[in-house]
């Protein structure tokens, strides 16, 4: 697959692709430490350079979309100048592909992140929904599954504060499906209270990436590419 991926990019760019890094969304379902070797492994035999990372889609989109807060160094008192607090946020990230359907409450503060719940379910996906609503004696049973599962990822959100939900992301090669983000904006409505079925943006990973389907990959090559930038700074410093 990465060959794949790495040889349908360079036809793509018209040139070579001399490093990767690599991200994913249901992260928590697989060994970190053994998927982060293979992908070094199988880049390795490509002649790829690996960032010898394995990170998670919402980790890179979060900074990419501006979102992720930052506060002022540990110990700064309030009456600093320089003193600088963010809020606690909840994102309710989704990731909606013909397969599957993912989703996942995130908390941040000061730039750190957080899974607090998470759903994977290969019978919520597009298609096996699709053929829910075309076969089923009573089509309410497929739509109330498909709510049922995704009030399941926001039951247990953490309340502090106003208890609101600060982004939506949703992503995948499904992202556009409209009966996908009519129930999402009604449960959203249900369990946030700043997000009524008229209130609720899901256009922000979209206005990232045209086609939610590479919004992770454009995230993911900003953040990897920021970090490159930083690290010429850092050596460039050094060597003056």
């Amino acid at each position: 697959m990465l060959k794949a991926l790495v040889t349908a990019a360079e036809s793509t760019l018209e040139t070579s692709v001399s490093s990767v890094a690599v991200s994913a969304y249901d992260i928590g379902t697989i060994d970190h430490k053994l998927a982060k070797e293979d992908v070094h492994i199988a880049l390795s035999e490509l002649g790829v350079n690996s960032y010898n990372r394995l990170d998670h889609v919402v980790r890179q989109l979060a900074p990419a979309l501006g979102l992720r807060g930052n506060c002022s160094e540990p110990y700064t008192l309030p009456d600093h100048p320089g003193y600088h607090d963010d809020p606690e946020q909840i994102f309710f990230a989704i990731d909606y592909t013909r397969d599957s359907l993912t989703a996942g409450l995130w908390k941040e503060e000061c730039g750190a992140m957080e899974m607090t719940s998470r759903l994977n379910s290969a019978d919520l996906g597009q298609t096996a929904m699709q053929t829910c609503r075309e076969t089923a004696q009573n089509k309410e049973t497929c739509e109330e599954s498909f709510k049922s599962a995704l009030r399941s990822v926001g039951a247990n959100a953490s309340r502090e504060g106003n208890g609101e939900i600060g982004a939506v992301l949703a992503f995948g090669e499904c992202a556009d499906d409209e009966a996908m983000l009519t129930t999402l904006r009604q449960v959203l409505g249900e369990q946030f209270p700043n997000r009524d079925s008229d209130s609720v943006d899901l256009s922000l990973v979209r206005g990232f990436s045209p086609d939610p389907a590479f919004a992770g990959s454009r995230a993911m090559a900003r953040t990897a590419w920021a970090a490159r930038g930083s690290e010429h700074e850092v050596w460039h410093a050094e060597e003056l």
